[in-house]
């Protein structure tokens, strides 16, 4: 068992507790990675912004993906 599994923040982060306490929630993704190979370079055109709930739905669906995830901090 790991040290953290102890902590209120290691259940707080699993899916089971976001998706009721924060489902609702509109938040910014970065969508479609593979289809600029200078996308480092272009983030705002593949920012987009999603309901908590369809980012976890997704999530769900997807074995492995690096093509689109969270985008967190200001992005103004």
């Amino acid at each position: 068992m790991a040290v953290i599994e102890d902590w209120p923040a290691y259940t707080k982060r699993k899916l089971k507790y976001l998706q009721p306490v924060h489902g609702t929630a509109m938040g910014s993704i970065q969508d479609s990675r593979d289809a600029d190979p200078h996308y480092e370079r272009n983030p705002k055109f593949f920012r987009k912004g999603v309901i908590f709930l369809d980012f976890i739905d997704r999530l769900k669906q997807t074995d492995s993906s690096n093509g689109f995830y969270i985008t967190v901090g200001n992005m103004a």
